[in-house]
């Protein structure tokens, strides 16, 4: 069977992880879906998103024929133990958690939504390897991003607040894949702190663990396509504000709501 690969993220902050798929494994089958469609993932209850990924989950498979999926969204990743599917699932903080447990001991900060600051999915799990960890919630990170803000000026004004609490940290983990695209202001906000992307780690993961299959894969290039329960031109704006991707074909998906 050949391997078919789903980026799920509820909004576009997949976009970095799709892109960087595409170049690695350029053969497989993917898409690409964003459920904007459905209450944000990080104001759902566990187990009432646990049962959204898994209704995600089923219609790619049965859509598609969906064989791999990446859940590129750290608040979903926070409740994957709870979901149940039938093809290979992979999230972003696992992967991002063994990493960063390995290193010398130090100040580890974390920021991201709401969910994932407050599930711990990445304190609890640093402490126990014997680091100090420094979670803080930069919920409004994420909208700025997908309008822009990041790239326009005056921005770093907009993201220092967020940030404060930070300075003294040795490492920061990017726990949103809408961060790493405000890199640089991070960086400008925290000089001096390492950054440290999630994703990194997680395509290390979907290497070791799924290369081989999709390595396997031969022809030419295959095509990708992007669906939303949501607004399929909002959605596209907000790659290309974000990521400076390009979707020109976003296709409205209608999938019943969990809720």
């Amino acid at each position: 069977m050949t391997p078919r690969l789903l980026v799920l993220d509820w909004g576009i902050g997949g976009a970095g992880a799709l892109a960087r798929l595409r170049q690695a494994y350029p053969r497989v089958p993917a898409v690409y879906w964003s459920d904007s469609g459905q209450t944000p993932y990080g104001r759902l209850a566990p187990d009432v998103l646990a049962r959204r990924l898994e209704l995600v989950l089923d219609r790619a498979a049965a859509i598609w024929g969906i064989t791999h999926a990446l859940i590129a969204c750290n608040a979903a990743s926070t409740v994957l133990e709870r979901v149940r599917a039938g093809l290979h699932v992979a999230g972003v903080i696992a992967p991002a958690v063994a990493y960063l447990g390995a290193l010398p001991p130090q100040t580890i900060g974390v920021i991201g939504g709401v969910r994932t600051i407050a599930s711990r999915a990445y304190a609890a799990p640093l402490m126990a390897a014997g680091h100090e960890v420094v979670g803080v919630a930069t919920q409004p990170l994420s909208a700025l991003i997908e309008a822009g803000a990041h790239a326009r000026p005056g921005a770093l004004a907009h993201v220092e607040p967020l940030l404060r609490g930070l300075e003294h940290v040795d490492t920061l983990a990017m726990a949103c894949t809408h961060y790493p695209a405000a890199r640089a202001l991070i960086g400008c906000a925290l000089p001096g702190v390492a950054l440290y992307d999630p994703l990194d780690a997680a395509m290390e993961w979907v290497g070791a663990h799924w290369g081989e299959s999709f390595e396997q894969v031969t022809g030419p290039a295959a095509g990708v396509e992007v669906v939303t329960t949501g607004d399929p031109e909002a959605t596209a704006r907000a790659a290309r504000l974000a990521f400076g991707v390009r979707w020109e074909d976003v296709r409205a998906l209608k999938v019943e709501r969990s809720l």
